[in-house]
């Protein structure tokens, strides 16, 4: 008994799931965006305050052909900030592996 197995056809098929994975992925992530936009719009509602720090930002789908505009990514924070936090805890309990 031969089974023939068509190796093609199977590479094809795969693609395809692999590119509608893809697709609901993109299609999640937009969602998943309007709805933090639109728990700042009752937050700031709530509030009344806009709030002064918003990026806006845009979400590449795999049909988009041009490239994305990278002037309009927001720096990182400076090194500083990060450099300011305690690198361990201030408390040393028993058992803990830091030094008194």
């Amino acid at each position: 008994m031969s089974v023939s197995v068509d190796v093609a056809s199977m590479l094809r098929q795969l693609a395809d799931q692999q590119s509608a994975l893809g697709e609901q992925q993109a299609a999640l992530l937009q969602l998943q965006t309007e709805i933090v936009h639109m728990q700042r719009a009752l937050i700031e509602r709530a509030i009344g305050e806009p709030a002064q720090d918003v990026v806006s930002t845009r979400v590449a789908r795999p049909s988009d052909k041009a490239p994305l505009d990278a002037s309009q990514v927001a720096p990182a924070p400076p090194a500083e900030v990060a450099s300011k936090a305690p690198a361990q805890p201030a408390t040393s309990a028993p058992g803990s592996g830091q030094a008194p």
